[in-house]
């Protein structure tokens, strides 16, 4: 591993920590006229499904990265506040697939909606070069995180 500098290091961690506590998304979002409270697990959760729809609990739980009996309780969650459905395939009645409800949909859309509104605020300081420079080096630093 390269010899990095420490105070760089430092200023980078001091300004993840500025970006996370600036733009944390708030623990509710309204569905459909009504606030939905949600920890950041639910979010993740919600977000993941809405990208791949008919998932499997198996597949979110590689996705979060956590056991398969929390993602149980992430997906009781999101279907006691009617976010989302599990229903079973027709060919094997023993997969379940996760589908988001309209409720969920909406939630899902204004998560994203905040998440845009939040990566403009990000880029408004920075000109046009920066903005292309800026987005090209996060997408590098991520890109082998997932």
């Amino acid at each position: 591993m390269p010899n990095i500098d420490k105070k760089l290091t430092q200023s980078v961690r001091e300004s993840i920590d500025a970006l996370v506590r600036a733009f944390k998304i708030d623990e509710g979002v309204t569905s459909g006229g009504v606030k939905v409270k949600m920890n950041p697990p639910d979010m993740h959760a919600l977000m993941y499904i809405s990208q791949y729809p008919k998932c499997m609990a198996n597949k979110l739980s590689g996705f979060l990265g956590v056991a398969p009996t929390t993602v149980s309780s992430i997906i009781d969650r999101l279907v006691k506040k009617q976010l989302i459905t599990r229903s079973r395939t027709e060919g094997n009645r023993r997969i379940v697939q996760l589908e988001l409800t309209f409720a969920g949909k909406t939630a899902a859309n204004a998560i994203k909606q905040e998440q845009l509104s939040h990566c403009e605020e990000m880029l408004l300081p920075l000109n046009e070069d920066e903005r292309a420079m800026f987005a090209s080096l996060l997408k590098k630093t991520t890109q082998d995180l997932s």
